[in-house]
């Protein structure tokens, strides 16, 4: 069975692109989030059969791979688009490639991406197109319906191929069965679907604004803004999360910008690019899924959690100072003593500071004294056990071992596995169970 490659780099509209294509066809998925890396998969990949590409990408876009298939595999080619000049020159250098390449535009609908897919997909299969055509029901996993939170519509299972049955016949409670059955396909009726694709696109468009903004604020990387995108759709941060989040990090840097001893800091944080600002968002991002798993919703237990997580490595000001999570790792023992000293008395130092000022919470303190504190009692910079610890601190200190992982791993199965691991190894006592427990049930 010939492959569908998708070259997207928005990495949510990658994944919607995926359940239209899934709700249809059985074909095999690739997917590339550049145009270089999509050529390096046809390099390598001869089983190609019809490749789908965003038009304007950074390193490599639609127009090279376009270039690339031409010259080698002259497979069907869809176009997306949202660039209305010269369409007829694109679409005439289209046809030339192959008759049953087309254009696709900006806002797409599914039906915009399914009628010339079921071309090229019967074309290839030898069948008649007119057997993708109006299909009642269509197949969405229940992974997805969890991930986009679609909870609103009437789902079926299905009997056999002429029979769909109502899901709420069949079990009594669906949120359960959703959440043990997460591997599982359910279906949709046409309209629906159609209905869940132009929401989701919109909820993503929305959202892919608000964490642009944040980006915009701390002029972050786009290896960083990508981590931020993925984290929203892993840890389901939902857009109005996110204009919620936004606005407490830019009235808590307001805030810090102001204090004479700290000022230098924080604007080296917001210039920076790299791991020192990226694992502070993302620890933000996993600390608010917790709280909103846990069902804290106030404003100074949110506004806590944001200013410790500005705040508690900004005493380094170094990237790969800050990125040195444990005093067992490699990078640790390759330090000086001096860079040594920095790393392990760091919670300390940024803590006493604010400490003394008398100007902040107890808890946002202690969240950075203790923000390297394994409970078990192997962190630093005190090696103690801390099993008598209050809920919010307990809170940030899961949120920025995990922070640490998602930064290095991204938001992929093995970065899910390591933080299950330490979550198991480390977190299950005291009111670090509870958070661990939280955040088990949130990664899946």
């Amino acid at each position: 069975m010939k492959k569908i490659l998708i070259v997207e780099d928005d990495f949510d509209l990658r994944e919607l692109l995926e359940i239209v294509i899934e709700s249809e066809f059985d074909n095999p998925i690739l997917a590339a989030s550049s145009g270089n890396e999509a050529i390096e998969i046809l390099k390598k990949d001869s089983n190609v059969g019809v490749i789908i590409s965003d038009l304007f990408m950074h390193d490599g876009n639609g127009a090279d791979v376009f270039k690339y298939n031409q010259s080698s595999l002259n497979v069907p080619f869809l176009l997306i688009t949202g660039d209305a000049d010269n369409t007829e020159l694109c679409l005439e250098a289209l046809k030339d490639q192959n008759l049953l390449s087309a254009i696709i535009y900006k806002p797409w609908k599914d039906t915009d991406l399914l009628v010339p897919l079921r071309k090229v997909i019967a074309n290839l299969s030898k069948v008649s197109v007119e057997d993708f055509e109006d299909l009642e029901f269509k197949k969405i996993s229940v992974n997805n319906v969890l991930t986009y939170q679609a909870f609103e519509f009437n789902y079926y299972t299905k009997r056999n191929d002429f029979d769909y049955i109502p899901l709420r016949e069949c079990h009594s409670n669906i949120s359960t069965f959703l959440k043990e059955n997460r591997k599982s396909n359910i279906f949709l009726s046409s309209m629906d679907f159609d209905k869940f694709i132009k929401i989701s696109v919109q909820n993503l468009s929305r959202k892919s604004k608000v964490i642009a903004k944040i980006g915009d604020f701390f002029k972050i990387s786009a290896s960083v803004l990508n981590l931020l995108v993925q984290g929203s759709k892993t840890l389901n941060i939902q857009p109005e999360d996110f204009e919620i989040i936004n606005s407490y990090v830019e009235k808590q840097f307001d805030i810090l910008s102001c204090k004479d001893n700290l000022k230098k800091q924080v604007e080296s944080l917001k210039n920076s690019h790299g791991y020192l600002v990226g694992h502070s968002l993302i620890s933000i991002l996993v600390s608010s899924a917790i709280l909103k798993g846990l069902g804290y919703s106030e404003e100074t237990v949110i506004s806590k959690l944001i200013q410790a997580s500005l705040l508690h490595d900004i005493s380094l000001d170094s990237d790969f100072l800050s990125s040195i999570f444990s005093k067992e790792s490699d990078e640790f023992k390759s330090l000086d003593d001096k860079n040594k000293k920095l790393v392990l008395d760091h919670p300390l130092k940024i803590s006493n500071q604010l400490d003394q000022t008398g100007e902040y919470s107890v808890d946002v303190i202690k969240m950075i004294r203790y923000h390297h504190i394994i409970p078990g009692g192997n962190g630093f910079p005190e090696n103690i056990a801390m099993n008598n610890i209050n809920l919010v601190v307990a809170i940030f200190s899961i949120s920025v071992m995990a922070s640490d992982i998602y930064y290095r791993e991204g938001f992929t199965d093995l970065s899910q596995k390591l933080i299950v691991s330490n979550l198991a190894e480390d977190y299950m006592v005291g009111e670090f169970e509870c958070v661990a427990i939280c955040l088990i049930d949130i990664i899946g």
